[in-house]
């Protein structure tokens, strides 16, 4: 009977605290909804200030562009004429110098790594440099069908007509050679014709950057006149020799000082 007594109890002990959970769920969750209607009330209080606010600037707005197209703007004022100074315009535009200003001392430059000292002591060198600017030429206006030859004693293809490689590539082995020992040019304008023997243009044309003095191989001007199209680029302080190639082959001549002539000499040799 006692035991009884105590199971009762204890049911009764838990019904109550399962009663009073619930309840304080329940006052927890009106707390909650009550929260989240105010949030909502301010929400729409400020979105309906806002809404006030954009329509007042719309409304400002509209009125400052209104009165923007009946302003009377005053005529413009005459240009700067020093005070009515009478001198030269030669004079007005030189540009004034205070002595009192001090400038600052220019930063010293870094010292360069030994592979960019390297780099641009190959591009002091001018036939290299020429040569690797005719190449990046070259490559622009026939993004894929061009080959680059390097020759002297014996030819090496930098790039082949049917390869692949990227112009940036062939510019960096350009940089890389160095002019020595004698000079084939009939190898080297033969080797060129079995290059363009591979290419699918209707325009085949060679073009020879050289001085045009072979001191080796066979006679390269039956070679010369077999090409499609040649065109000679020389250097303007070594040009006798490539002048008189280009007039017995009936080649176009151009020549070039530095670098930044290629485009100049291209435009020239390659327009009909």
């Amino acid at each position: 009977e006692q035991m009884r007594k105590q199971q009762a109890a204890m049911q009764a002990a838990q019904s109550e605290h399962a009663a009073s959970v619930q309840q304080a769920a329940m006052q927890m969750q009106a707390a909650a909804a009550e929260q989240l209607n105010e949030l909502r009330a301010q929400n729409e209080e400020l979105r309906m200030v806002m809404a006030e606010q954009y329509s007042q600037l719309q409304q400002q707005q509209t009125e400052l562009h209104r009165k923007l197209e009946h302003a009377q703007l005053p005529p413009p004022k005459p240009a700067d004429s020093r005070c009515g100074s009478a001198l030269s315009e030669s004079v007005l535009a030189t540009p004034y110098h205070d002595p009192t200003i001090k400038h600052l001392p220019r930063p010293e430059l870094p010292v360069p790594p030994p592979e960019v000292e390297r780099a641009l002591a190959r591009l002091q060198q001018p036939g290299v440099a020429t040569a690797a600017v005719a190449a990046a030429a070259c490559a622009h206006r026939a993004p894929v069908d061009w080959s680059v030859l390097a020759f002297a004693d014996r030819v090496i293809a930098v790039k082949s007509q049917d390869d692949s490689r990227s112009s940036l590539a062939v510019v960096d082995d350009l940089l890389r050679l160095r002019g020595q020992g004698t000079t084939d040019l009939a190898g080297a304008l033969t080797a060129a014709a079995r290059q363009l023997d591979r290419s699918r243009a209707k325009r085949r044309v060679t073009i020879l950057m050289s001085d045009c003095r072979a001191t080796t191989g066979a006679d390269a001007i039956p070679v010369a006149r077999g090409l499609d199209e040649l065109c000679v680029i020389a250097p303007t302080d070594d040009v006798d020799d490539a002048a008189e190639f280009a007039k017995a082959v009936g080649a176009q001549l151009a020549t070039v000082d530095e670098p930044t002539d290629i485009p100049a000499a291209f435009l020239k040799v390659l327009e009909r």
